[in-house]
């Protein structure tokens, strides 16, 4: 799950589930993320994409999205955001810049497209502190546009299910109401405690 984000001193409810995720065992975040979105949802996917990436302060490697054509066609393409640091009025900004700008790799009949791929490295799914110094992790790999294809049908029948909410999950007991936890300051040390 991403976090909340901070925005002028106030918390912005932002906590978002990606489609899937994949991260390094000692990384509070996902590296790599994948969204499926239909071409309705694809308009917003680039707002995810900064929201993941920026709320993790570039923590997340990669957001990947596969975007359906959902108007009869079959064909398919692939963004990739990544976070980057740019210089602007003379400050340095992170930011997140499609490196992979709506690729296809499937046709309009459903056939992948044999030269696209994905390319990602191990060094994705870790943050630059866990693979600092690690020469194993500069090994890349890809994902070709035929396993790409294949990954989109088990997508789709999940989707339904999502946008019905559908599936199993607890139910509140009849009658009951939900509590949160009050947000309260931070205790500060006395100048006892702190001796």
């Amino acid at each position: 799950m991403i976090p909340d984000e901070i925005r002028d001193g106030k918390q912005i409810d932002s906590q978002r589930e990606p489609d899937a995720s994949s991260k390094h065992r000692q990384a509070r975040y996902p590296g790599v993320i994948i969204e499926v979105c239909y071409s309705q949802k694809g308009r917003c996917v680039s707002h995810l994409a900064d929201e993941y990436i920026l709320s993790t302060d570039g923590s997340v490697s990669a957001v990947v999205a596969l975007d359906i054509d959902y108007k009869g066609s079959k064909k398919a393409t692939i963004t990739v955001w990544r976070p980057e640091y740019a210089t602007l009025d003379g400050k340095e900004e992170l930011q997140a810049t499609a490196t992979i700008d709506a690729l296809p790799f499937r046709t309009d009949c459903g056939l992948p497209i044999e030269e696209t791929a994905l390319r990602l490295s191990l060094r994705d799914f870790a943050t630059q502190e866990l693979s600092q110094g690690l020469t194993s992790l500069n090994q890349d790999f890809s994902i070709t546009s035929t396993q790409l294809c294949d990954f989109l049908p088990r997508a789709k029948e999940e989707q339904p299910g999502q946008m019905l909410l559908q599936g199993s999950i607890n139910r509140l007991r009849p009658g009951a109401g939900k509590r949160r936890r009050p947000q309260t300051p931070p205790e500060q040390p006395s100048s006892e405690d702190e001796g």
